[in-house]
């Protein structure tokens, strides 16, 4: 399996150069075959590359679009997310560090049906929480919500009724690790504003598997 995946990265990295039809069969059985394997794996990096590729030859135009909402989302947010960073990074635990994780067209179209669906999603701010141990994973997800005005509505409340979902207590059957939360910050530059913030917090061991 691994050696057939190997040759599916090769060929679809090599799609421009092939013919039509022979690069469409390509890239449709990498969506219809080798992304579930790759999330069968937890092999979230690679997925999400070979998904983006996938997609820019079976539906350019989309992709397109996609790309267009996203890069002027990032545009308009980025300086509120590095000052929302600033501002949170030293509150954390010793050895806490935050990263803003930016989304692709295919991470995005994974969660939408629709372009206003599309549109919204785009604007959520996914921030990775790099943490020194599983202690201070929980310590960090206090301070986040302690800062936060809130959840952000379309949060998974976890069964047990957290606020928040404990993806290193119970794994998924993957072996990803992480807590996982979504909250409200004021936003720094609009009064009136608020920023809706995706945050997965974990530690380098387990920031290994995830990927």
């Amino acid at each position: 399996v691994l050696l057939r995946l190997a040759f599916q990265v090769v060929g679809i990295e090599a799609l421009e150069d092939l013919p039509g039809r022979l690069r469409d069969q390509i890239a449709k059985e990498t969506r219809e075959v080798f992304l579930p394997i790759l999330e069968l794996f937890g092999m979230w990096e690679l997925r999400r590359q070979l998904g983006d590729l996938s997609l820019q030859f079976l539906n350019r135009k989309r992709w397109e679009r996609i790309d267009r909402l996203l890069t002027a989302s990032y545009r308009e947010l980025e300086p509120a997310v590095h000052a929302l960073i600033r501002q949170l990074e030293p509150e954390l635990p010793s050895g806490g560090h935050l990263k803003w994780h930016r989304s692709t067209p295919f991470a995005l179209l994974q969660r939408t049906r629709t372009e206003g669906e599309a549109a919204d999603w785009a604007r959520l701010i996914k921030v990775d929480v790099l943490l020194p141990s599983v202690e201070a994973c929980y310590q960090a997800l206090a301070v986040l919500h302690r800062y936060s005005q809130g959840m952000f509505s379309r949060h998974p409340v976890s069964a047990s009724g957290r606020p928040f979902v404990d993806r290193i207590a119970w794994p998924r059957f993957n072996g990803y690790r992480a807590l996982i939360t979504r909250l409200l910050y004021p936003h720094p530059f609009q009064a009136s504003s608020l920023l809706q913030v995706e945050f997965r917090l974990f530690t380098p061991e387990m920031e290994r598997v995830n990927r």
